[in-house]
């Protein structure tokens, strides 16, 4: 294992591991730490990082995001974090510099042959049985012909956030009744989900978008 400066400043957008031209951009979110440690192994299976890269604090962070572009990673690169920090239990801090952490924002998942949730519960190095994350590419991935829905809902671009139903209700009966017809009839075809009711552009119903509260 080798303690290295070989990577850039980054940028803190977007989060996670994130391929360019010539290496990787890592961000994560951090906010009561001290410093992280970005981990890099050869291999699922291997017991310790072949680098450990320390980002700095005044050149790696920006706000409560810690990022750095590291020059030569690929996709299929494993990595992990350590986070060092204050342990106070009584304020929810519980850092823990010996244990390796998944990136909470990487794409995919890696489990060695000696995985063990034992080991992240007791004190001491857990690096030979931690979950790490891997550098992926989603260029490459197969939606097998899947395409997001587009902007089928937003017509007109009007949309109802947090209405207020038993007050709107009362204004506008017709047009209240007539957006919950078509709604229910969305449910029962599929094609709007659950929690995205509220932002049904009632415009549809044939009356405006009204306010929101």
């Amino acid at each position: 294992m080798s303690t290295d400066a070989s990577q850039h400043q980054g940028k803190s957008f977007p989060l996670g591991a994130t391929l360019s031209r010539g290496g990787a951009n890592f961000s994560v979110f951090a906010k009561h730490n001290v410093t992280v440690q970005l981990l890099l192994f050869d291999d699922v299976d291997a017991p310790t990082p072949s680098r450990v890269i320390d980002l700095n604090p005044r050149t790696n962070r920006t706000y409560h995001y810690w990022h750095a572009f590291v020059p030569g990673v690929a996709e299929g690169q494993v990595y992990a974090y350590r986070v060092p920090g204050p342990f106070d239990p009584e304020r929810g801090l519980r850092f823990d510099p010996a244990k390796v952490l998944l990136d909470p924002y990487g794409k995919c998942v890696a489990r060695p042959t000696g995985r063990s949730r034992e080991a992240a519960r007791h004190p001491g190095d857990n690096a030979p049985t931690a979950l790490r994350s891997v550098v992926v590419d989603p260029s490459t991935y197969d939606w097998e012909g899947d395409a997001p829905l587009g902007n089928y809902l937003l017509l007109k671009n009007i949309e109802v956030s947090g209405l207020q139903v038993s007050d709107y209700r009362k204004r506008r009966p017709a047009q209240v009744t007539a957006c919950y017809a078509e709604i229910f009839a969305f449910y029962q075809h599929g094609k709007l989900q659950p929690d995205l009711a509220t932002r049904f552009p009632l415009e549809r119903a044939g009356g405006s978008s009204g306010g929101t509260t």
